[in-house]
């Protein structure tokens, strides 16, 4: 999936002391953002209720569009950029793309053309990273890029601005993340991400999702999580949407979005916008009436595309063949919940190599 982002700074109310003064990494930017206010504080974006600003943001993935996603983690439909200059005359780096108040829009998908952007540092967030224990830091130790230490780090400023009230654990091979993502106004749970940042070039970013309330947290899933563990599955590795090396927040923002997708799937039943389900027991037990075909022809609809042939497939065989390829059940950890709640410091950071298919 896709997502084109705009963003709002604003100061990070953090207990958690100590932030890093410097810039963020651009290597690989993936997506634009404006300065904008949250979807319900702007005239782009007038007071309306979740379900209707859920409803819409819902009809512009269908259509392909791509919503914003704004500090603190809200998501808001994208308008079409208004251009400011005559053909010919747009800046590279697409800062004249968009303007105050108008996050830019392209409609190709997935994954279409990424363009750079940089945060207004008017102000210096504090941090404080706290230190958990590894088992493993001297094994770690001699695998871990110093670059990309130094890069992630440094960006942590970025985050906290992106996702004011996040916490850090720091290991030696690598950093946890919880942060919040609100995703509606009115909205009486959050998107709680528990993201592990490998320090280790060639593996992989893993995080988990939960809906948290005061008094409570429940897994994300299982649609669109990972077999086995349910971690989350936000868009294909092999399209090259994100990968180690790329930007924290831009990662955060996927996860943002793949939540409110979650979010639509409660409320209406269906997932909205294109998905990838490229194995057929999965599609026959979980796409739904008006939902996109997971398959490689995934602009059409799974009863206009795929459905067919999945059903008169032979049953048995299509479950052996999920379970020989997927093990069949995703269950996420045990100690997801109360790390959620921030109660205790996630375990030591998982170092999967990135395999791309």
């Amino acid at each position: 999936m896709d997502v084109r982002i705009a963003r709002l700074d604003t100061p990070c109310e953090s207990p958690l002391a100590s932030c890093v003064d410097s810039t963020a990494s651009h290597r690989h930017p993936r997506e634009y953002r404006a300065t904008v206010g949250t979807p319900e504080a702007t005239a782009d974006f007038p007071e309306r209720s979740a379900h209707a600003l859920l409803a819409e943001i819902g009809m512009q993935l269908d259509s392909g569009g791509y919503p914003a996603v704004y500090d603190g983690g809200f998501v808001g439909p994208c308008k079409p950029p208004v251009k400011s200059q005559p053909q010919g005359q747009e800046k590279e780096n697409g800062e004249s793309g968009s303007r105050e108040g108008q996050p830019a829009w392209q409609r190709s998908r997935p994954w279409s053309a990424p363009q750079p952007w940089s945060r207004p540092r008017s102000r210096v967030a504090r941090w404080t990273r706290t230190a958990a224990r590894s088992r493993t830091c001297t094994e770690a130790a001699s695998d871990v890029d110093a670059d990309l230490r130094r890069q992630y780090e440094a960006e942590l400023d970025d985050v906290c601005f992106a996702y004011p009230g996040a916490k850090v654990w720091q290991y030696g091979n690598g950093m946890w993340l919880r942060t919040e993502s609100s995703l509606l106004r009115g909205l009486t749970k959050r998107a709680t991400f528990l993201t592990a940042i490998p320090f280790v070039a060639g593996h992989r970013a893993i995080g988990w999702g939960c809906w948290t309330t005061p008094v409570s947290a429940s897994w994300i899933g299982p649609r669109h999580t990972n077999f086995p563990d349910g971690s989350v599955c936000a868009f294909e590795p092999s399209d090259g949407t994100w990968s180690i090396g790329d930007r924290i927040v831009e990662l955060l923002d996927l996860y943002t979005l793949w939540a409110l997708r979650h979010l639509y799937l409660e409320v209406f039943s269906r997932w909205p916008g294109y998905q990838a389900v490229p194995i057929p027991y999965e599609r026959i037990q979980e796409l739904r009436e008006g939902e996109f075909c997971g398959c490689e022809r995934s602009d059409r609809r799974y009863e206009e595309c795929c459905k067919r042939a999945d059903s008169a497939l032979d049953q048995l065989q299509a479950l052996m063949q999920f379970v020989s390829l997927t093990g069949g059940i995703r269950k996420p950890p045990k100690w997801l919940f109360s790390s959620a709640f921030g109660l205790q410091a996630p375990p030591e950071i998982p170092l999967i190599k990135e395999h791309i298919v």
